[in-house]
């Protein structure tokens, strides 16, 4: 092994290379507190976002799809929202509307026609 003197006046010691590649390490370290600060604000973003961003459509419900920008109400019946949970842009909004089966039972008192 080889030993190597540290290097004066700004001299790089013998075989390292000065303009050596970068690897991702190096990059990741040199750019933490910039990485840190941008997945904060992702987060902070995320977190403030997120009522507004997902709809849960319950069972027996359909959400119809209004877009701010784009042309209103969608009617296509393909782009419906069915059940489960749903993920939209902040601007657009889901009306939900119920279609399971209503039925009623009505008793009515009237007279019949033989009396």
């Amino acid at each position: 092994m080889k030993v190597y003197p540290i290097p004066r006046e700004g001299i790089p010691a013998p075989g390292r290379n000065p303009m050596q590649r970068r690897t991702w390490r190096q990059f990741f370290f040199d750019h933490l507190t910039d990485l840190s600060l941008f997945l904060m604000a992702t987060l902070l973003l995320g977190v403030v976002l997120f009522p507004f961003m997902v709809v849960n459509v319950p069972s027996g419900n359909v959400g119809v799809l209004w877009l701010r920008f784009r042309g209103g109400t969608v009617l296509d019946p393909r782009q419906l929202k069915h059940e489960g949970l749903r993920i939209m842009a902040p601007w657009n909004e889901v009306f939900l509307y119920d279609l399971r089966l209503q039925s009623t039972t009505d008793t009515y008192n009237a007279i019949a026609r033989d009396g």
